[in-house]
Parts: C-alpha cells; structure tokens; sequence
C-alpha cells in the first residue's frame, strides 16, 4: 500500500513542489504545537500561582543575563513568553477550526437546500455567492499591489 503511495504521481510532483514541502512543515509545526504544547513548555503562563514577579523582563537565553528555562525571555509579569506563543496557538487553531467547521455545515446546508429546492433558494444562493466576490474585488481596490503597479509601465 505504501509503496503504491510512494510511487504515485501525487507523491512524485509533491516532492518536486518546494512550496507544498514547506507548507506542509508548517503544518506539521502547528500540529505539534497544539498536541505537544504543554509538553514542551516548562511554565503554564495561565497559572497564577506558578508565575514569579522576581522572573519579569528577563532577556531572551541566548543574550547575557538570560535564563535558559525562558527560551524566548519573559514579559512583565514574568510570563515565559515561547509559553505564551505556544498556548495562544492552541486557541487560534482552535477558533480556526470551529470556524471552519461552522461553515462547512451552513455551506453544506445551503447548498442542499438550493440544490433541492433550486428555483429561488438557487437564485439567493448564487447572489450570496456573487456579493461576496463582489465584495472581495472592493477590497482589492483598497489594498496596494506591487503588481499592478508594474503592469501599466510594460511595454509591448
């Protein structure tokens, strides 16, 4: 079964992909920040009790006066602050995915409904579809592109 994988086209354009390799180690970053987190860090920066006043504003380990239990140093209330990045990634990838789950149902149950029904539960579904490009194409108008702006000075 592996071995089919391994010589599959798939597997042989993704490993010429430079971009989907470090894509895909990032990914598998985030995956171990948030399953191994607490594992990885010394200090809970959500627990009170564990936090030491006396540990605040200490340089990062690598500089002098820093601590090499605080990889990243602490910040004023003498927090570990790779803990804190740590920690605060499992939230974000947590509320990323709620998100994603919550329209993934409301996407799935409207596009049900209007392939069911069709007619004007169709015709909403299409609008919604159509004011939210609409809406992206505003947004690109306010937002500077590099692109753009050397497209205009090519000459043919």
């Amino acid at each position: 079964m592996m071995t089919a994988f391994f010589s599959s086209e798939f597997f042989s354009n993704y490993r010429r992909n430079a971009s989907a390799i470090a894509g895909s180690l990032i990914l598998v970053c985030f995956v171990v920040i948030v399953l191994f987190g607490p594992f990885l860090v010394a200090q809970d920066p959500y627990d009170i009790a564990a936090l030491d006043l006396m540990d605040s504003y200490k340089p990062p380990a690598w500089l002098p006066g820093g601590d090499p239990r605080f990889l990243l140093g602490t910040d004023g209330q003498g927090r570990d602050v790779l803990a804190a990045i740590f920690y605060g990634t499992r939230i974000s990838v947590m509320i990323g995915v709620t998100a994603m789950v919550c329209s993934l149902m409301i996407g799935t149950f409207v596009g049900l409904l209007a392939g069911y029904f069709g007619g004007r539960v169709g015709c909403i579904h299409d609008a919604g579809g159509r004011h939210t490009a609409v809406l992206s194409v505003h947004v690109d108008r306010f937002v500077p592109d590099v692109r753009i702006r050397h497209r205009h000075r090519t000459r043919f």
